[in-house]
């Protein structure tokens, strides 16, 4: 018998497990994700997992870390600036159990490592605007925070699809928050108005909850959520408007920027006026003066026809 042993690689392929780690890497010259995207199987997902950390002071000045899901209303937390601490006025997002993908953000700083939503934005140094997780890329520049003062540091990796458990936002009257070291928004990033900050357009469109629960301070023990973690009294209806604005077509969308941004105008004179108020009645005085000079020119231009 002539025939040739058989000389086949034994299989070796190892049994079909899952993975640990789910999370996959992203390359500098991969797609954006879709910016209306803002839901996975659990819901929204806008917010920082039940383990990230956050630094908040306590009485006598002194300052301690604590996880994310311990983090209550009314406590001190660091956000962007040296050494600067603001109450936590209410949460956009607090689910406990549930888990959701995050993006991973890794940077070239000992110990930050930051996981968030991919709409969530974070500060970007050279760009020196807030971006969403999902357009952070290798080589950018965030800012993270030391004992005392504010540093940068360089993202080294950038790692999507990374499962935790716990989804949470809490808002502060800067619309910063210092998330394990590295500087990042209260919000997610909000396509509507795209030559337009998206933090901007968060922020200011926060401004009748925050007026009301942080200026006025009467949200402490009222706050609920729905199923998802949402807060029911200030964000499922914003959220249902936003996801309802990207299904309408490109008319309606022009007429709806056009009052969105009138109305965000009036929040932004509306929260200088209580927090600058000098500053705030003179941008009320000039603008007055303006229209006031437009229609006298209106009228003399009139008669003289």
């Amino acid at each position: 018998d002539t025939t040739a042993p058989d000389t086949t690689a034994p299989d070796t392929t190892a049994p079909d497990t899952m993975a640990p780690d789910t999370a996959a890497p992203l390359t500098n010259d991969e797609e954006d994700r879709d910016d209306s995207e803002f839901l996975d199987e659990n819901g929204f997902v806008l917010c920082f997992p039940g383990d990230a950390t956050v630094q908040v002071q306590t009485s006598g000045e002194t300052n301690k870390m604590i996880s994310m899901k311990n983090l209550q209303i009314g406590d001190m937390v660091r956000v962007q600036g040296n050494d600067k601490y603001e109450p936590v006025y209410s949460f956009g997002h607090k689910n406990t159990y549930d888990t959701a993908e995050f993006m991973e953000v890794e940077t070239s700083s000992s110990n930050t490592k930051l996981l968030l939503s991919a709409q969530h934005m974070v500060w970007e140094v050279t760009q020196e605007k807030f971006i969403p997780a999902s357009e952070v890329r290798r080589g950018h520049v965030l800012e993270v925070s030391g004992k005392n003062d504010s540093m940068t540091a360089e993202v080294t990796t950038v790692r999507a699809n990374v499962r935790k458990q716990g989804m949470y936002a809490p808002f502060t009257a800067s619309g910063t928050i210092v998330v394990n070291g590295i500087v990042a928004s209260s919000f997610v990033a909000i396509p509507i108005l795209k030559s337009v900050s998206n933090q901007w357009i968060a922020h200011t469109g926060e401004f009748p909850h925050r007026f009301i629960c942080h200026y006025m301070g009467s949200c402490a023990n009222n706050e609920t959520y729905d199923e998802n973690g949402i807060n029911q009294n200030w964000c499922v209806i914003p959220l249902q408007f936003i996801d309802w604005f990207f299904s309408t077509s490109n008319f309606v969308q022009w007429i709806l920027v056009t009052l969105i941004f009138t109305t965000l105008s009036i929040f932004s004179i509306m929260e200088q006026v209580l927090v600058q108020p000098i500053l705030g009645l003179g941008v009320i005085v000039l603008g007055t003066v303006m229209m006031t000079s437009s229609l006298s020119l209106g009228i003399k231009a009139k008669k003289q026809l």
